[in-house]
């Protein structure tokens, strides 16, 4: 039986043909065996992938990725800034009221979390 030529894909029933083998759709154990050379030679020469050099595209898709990131994040310091620009250029009343406020907000999210964080200890199957 012939081995698939290096740089070309085969497909299912190309790869059946070229050994031999009926394309009725059942691979029988003794076959698959025999096949096993012939499917680790497409996947070690690269013949059937879609894009040779992927990883040139996936460096370039995790650099935007990173930009993107980093805008995202230079923006909420950005408007973070900005509260403490405005917050002390409000009235007293308001600015109470904000600041009991906030205050309020952090210890609520610092305590659920603390309690998120403690429910794998006390169920019985987690905190191992």
């Amino acid at each position: 039986m012939s081995e698939p030529r290096r740089g070309k894909c085969l497909n299912a029933s190309g790869l059946l043909l070229s050994h031999g083998m009926s394309q009725d759709g059942v691979v029988a154990l003794g076959d698959f065996v025999y096949l096993c050379p012939a499917l680790l030679n497409q996947i070690d020469s690269g013949a059937c992938l879609l894009h040779g050099d992927a990883s040139r595209h996936e460096d370039r898709g995790r650099s935007v990725r990173h930009f993107l990131l980093n805008l995202a994040d230079v923006k909420w310091s950005m408007l973070s800034l900005l509260g403490v620009v405005l917050i002390p250029l409000m009235n007293k009343v308001f600015f109470k009221f904000l600041l009991s406020f906030l205050v309020a907000l952090a210890v609520g999210t610092l305590s659920g979390d603390a309690f998120l964080h403690l429910i794998p200890h006390v169920s019985p199957y987690g905190g191992r």
